[in-house]
């Protein structure tokens, strides 16, 4: 046996502290390690890592799909067709150049006046009133013409018109017409002449068809002549109106008028529209609807586009030589 003196007692007793401390130190990374997995702390946790992530993280960029709402977008699937570029797609500040002119007509205002009225027929109190026609009077409007089986030509002129205005409003032109249906009653030649300076147009095309012999066929273009206290300010520009309408009907396949004018052109100063006209203005007759070719076109809804982008084509000339 053994004596056990006393360094052999402090010996043991410090191995004994030692093995204590050593179980604390185990019992505390123990404990510590259950605290982290508590789930309300770790969402709280999560929530205060993710709150200084983004606060120190940089802005989205303004043109990145998270910046247009400012959150993160969700991930989505591009269709390939929304990749590739747009074919008709015009570059950013960069207008489209239509037919070579279509940019005369951008900010332009026209006026287009469809002759005569679908209602006119019934009320020959109004129509048959005396108005103004240039210091003279004549009948406040007229029936108007129609193709030999009754197309008529109050109809004929409002639906090249709209054709007209659609091609014209496309371009940019603000477009006024004189009346907005084809089952009214009116206005007055005196009014249709008016409306377009009152509105402040640019230009005034007044549309109609002829009712001659059936064998003249044909269009053409008047102009107004010289009528003192009426037309002496839009005398010279009607003359290069009428030259611009004319040379793109003329350039567009149409047969100036066989029966009227020369080569398409008429000057006249008994025209009420006209001659009450401030701006300058002509009157088209687009052919004679007694001609089984003209009207076969002009009832036509091709023919009459065809012919609504000849007027569109004459006015571009016009306005990009005048303006």
């Amino acid at each position: 046996m053994l004596y056990a003196g006393p360094m052999d007692a402090l010996s043991g007793v410090s191995r004994s502290w030692q093995a204590a401390l050593l179980l604390l130190a185990l019992a505390a990374v123990s404990l510590a390690a259950c605290a982290s997995a508590d789930p309300e702390e770790s969402a709280s946790a999560s929530r205060a890592r993710h709150a200084e992530a983004d606060a120190t993280s940089p802005a989205p960029d303004p043109g990145s799909a998270q910046g247009k709402d400012g959150g993160a977008a969700p991930p989505t699937e591009v269709p390939a067709e929304a990749t590739e570029p747009a074919g008709d797609a015009e570059p950013e500040g960069q207008a489209e150049e239509r037919d070579g002119d279509g940019g005369a007509l951008d900010g332009a205002v026209i006026a287009i006046d469809p002759g005569h009225n679908g209602g006119n027929a019934a009320h020959p109190e109004i129509v048959n009133a005396p108005v103004d026609a240039g210091g003279f009077t004549k009948a406040c409007n007229t029936v108007g013409a129609a193709t030999n089986d009754g197309y008529s030509e109050a109809r004929v002129n409002f639906e090249v018109s709209l054709a007209l205005r659609d091609l014209l409003v496309a371009e940019g032109a603000t477009v006024h017409l004189s009346r907005e249906d084809d089952d009214g009653v009116g206005p007055c030649i005196d009014e249709r002449g008016r409306f377009a300076g009152e509105l402040g147009a640019d230009v005034l095309l007044s549309v109609h068809a002829d009712g001659a012999a059936p064998q003249a066929h044909g269009f053409h273009v008047i102009r107004p002549g010289l009528v003192e206290g009426y037309t002496e300010g839009i005398v010279e520009e009607s003359a290069i109106l009428a030259a611009a309408v004319r040379d793109a009907l003329r350039a567009g396949g149409l047969t100036p008028a066989t029966y009227a004018g020369e080569e398409g052109l008429v000057e006249r100063s008994d025209l009420g529209t006209l001659n009450n006209a401030t701006v300058p203005a002509v009157l088209v007759e687009l052919g004679n609807l007694r001609h089984d070719g003209d009207a076969a076109r002009l009832t036509d809804p091709a023919g009459q586009a065809e012919v609504a982008a000849h007027l569109r084509a004459g006015l571009a000339a016009f306005l990009a030589e005048v303006r």
